[in-house]
């Protein structure tokens, strides 16, 4: 059984970065200080600072945090799922995981403030590298044998696929088609990506692949 990072994490740091999260809802990350998260957590500033001695700290050790979770998750649906059903079980927990994130209040507030916050960038770099580490290897092991700038192209469309997921959603509402379909289509978009050695054909229509 792996070990990952958080199931060596001590019950206080988590629940520190718990904290955060709380506290970064009501305030915004700006407005959030070391004080304010220790006393959501229930601890002293100096028992805080102990484990995340700043403020660049602790949002690094939350979006590790969030790579481990990710980490995690992507071995177990690799030992658990084979075959064809692979591609589409794991592209599917990235897709919900996208929309996660853009919900996640401290992670979504990372991303806004990465052009002027340098911890904010190297935060997102971190985990977006971690995104794009789990698409190229999804799709070096579903298609071994093709060029590797080929895979590196796959999963930068595939990722611009995913990270659109969440607008399209919400414009999928002003124009009276169910979100879920656009989701479903999406999916079927990325899954036909990894498993076509071509690009021509991974763009079907919506109403081919959902029946929405």
């Amino acid at each position: 059984m792996t070990v990952t990072k958080e199931q060596t994490i001590p019950p206080t740091a988590i629940r520190i970065l718990d904290a955060l999260a709380e506290a970064a809802f009501v305030a915004g990350l700006d407005g959030v200080s070391m004080r304010d998260v220790a006393a959501r957590a229930g601890i002293s500033l100096a028992s805080l600072q102990y484990h995340y001695p700043n403020k660049d700290a602790l949002l690094a050790a939350f979006v590790e945090r969030t790579i481990s979770v990710h980490r995690t998750r992507i071995e177990q649906i690799h030992c658990s799922v084979d075959g064809a059903s692979l591609v589409k079980a794991a592209l599917r927990y990235a897709a919900e995981e996208t929309l996660r994130i853009a919900d996640d209040p401290v992670l979504s507030m990372i991303e806004a403030r990465v052009a002027r916050d340098e911890t904010a960038r190297r935060c997102f770099e971190e985990l977006m590298a971690s995104y794009m580490q789990m698409l190229t290897e999804l799709i070096s092991q579903s298609a071994p044998g093709i060029p590797e700038q080929q895979v590196r192209t796959k999963a930068l469309l595939i990722c611009s696929l995913l990270e659109g997921l969440p607008s399209a959603m919400q414009a999928a509402k002003l124009i009276s088609v169910a979100p879920e379909c656009v989701f479903e289509s999406v999916l079927s978009h990325a899954v036909k990506c990894v498993n076509n050695c071509g690009f021509g054909d991974v763009t079907p229509h919506l109403a081919e692949d959902t029946g929405c």
